[in-house]
């Protein structure tokens, strides 16, 4: 696919439907986290492109798989490993220093999230499961 296509259908699945999917519970703690001064960010093994937008828009960081784009068309093959699992815990750990934060709080819904979850002092697996 073009890049460009590709790109304006992302940026219109990102800040058009993204916010129908995500539960009303995890939007409003991550309100909290950000009246609480605390970055947010969103590390997901979905593709960066398409939910870049969204994190934008709700002035959140992302970690996500990245598409690979050549010559200006999308191959089909990611530019870096699938964001998922031990590569969560690997890209957090590359993006930031994690000494550098007193408290770190983590959310997961997937057995994906498992490495994620264990960087964290304070860890929730499907807290919003229930709504």
């Amino acid at each position: 696919m073009n890049e460009q296509d590709f790109l304006t259908i992302s940026t219109e699945f990102s800040l058009h439907h993204i916010d129908s999917y995500v539960r009303p519970k995890a939007i409003e703690r991550i309100l909290w986290h950000k009246q609480q001064g605390h970055k947010v960010v969103v590390v997901s093994a979905s593709i960066e492109s398409w939910l870049k937008p969204w994190c934008e828009k709700h002035n959140l960081d992302i970690i996500a798989t990245k598409i690979e784009i050549k010559d200006g068309t999308v191959t089909g093959k990611f530019l870096t490993k699938n964001c998922h699992a031990k590569e969560k815990y690997y890209r957090v750990k590359e993006a930031y220093n994690i000494s550098d934060y007193d408290y770190i709080y983590a959310y997961g819904d997937t057995c994906g999230d498992k490495e994620l979850l264990e960087l964290a002092d304070e860890s929730f697996y499907k807290p919003f499961m229930q709504e």
